[in-house]
């Protein structure tokens, strides 16, 4: 059935918004729009989906609210630091500083590619909740549609 799920608030990853929209269909085709940031989450995701629907075109839009970090996560930052730290002392050089840092780990997020990384727990509690949401549009709008017949 055709809906519209929405859910928005803090997670993990910074302020979300969430809207996840479906239209009747036979199989099941999930599209993702998500903000760069948000680029490694796309197969949790469209698991979640999958787990919780089993036809339709649904599309999913995750949108960062007001600004985003433009820092890489403090987990790539750490790694990056530590491993160039380990390289700087092993040919016995300066440590990095905090700007070489975040260039190189930003620098690596544009050509790594991350299709695996879980979703968080608060984030997939949002998405958890659009798509309650949207199952709730949906019941919605097939009592009315069941009405409308009879």
């Amino acid at each position: 059935m055709t809906g519209v799920g929405f859910a928005a608030g803090a997670t993990e990853v910074g302020e979300l918004r969430i809207e996840v929209r479906a239209v009747n269909g036979r199989a099941l085709a999930v599209k993702l729009r998500l903000p760069g940031g948000l680029f490694g989450f796309e197969a949790a995701i469209e698991a979640a989906v999958r787990a919780r629907l089993q036809r339709g075109t649904v599309s999913v839009v995750v949108e960062h609210k007001g600004t985003a970090s433009l820092l890489p996560d403090r987990a790539l930052l750490r790694a990056t630091a530590d491993e160039l730290r380990d390289v700087a002392r092993e040919f016995g050089q300066q440590p990095p500083t905090l700007a070489e840092v975040v260039q190189l780990a930003n620098a690596a997020t544009r050509h790594e590619v991350v299709t695996s990384r879980p979703l968080p727990p608060r984030a997939a509690a949002l998405l958890a909740a659009a798509l309650d949401d949207l199952d709730r549009h949906r019941g919605a709008e097939g009592a009315a549609t069941t009405g409308a017949i009879a």
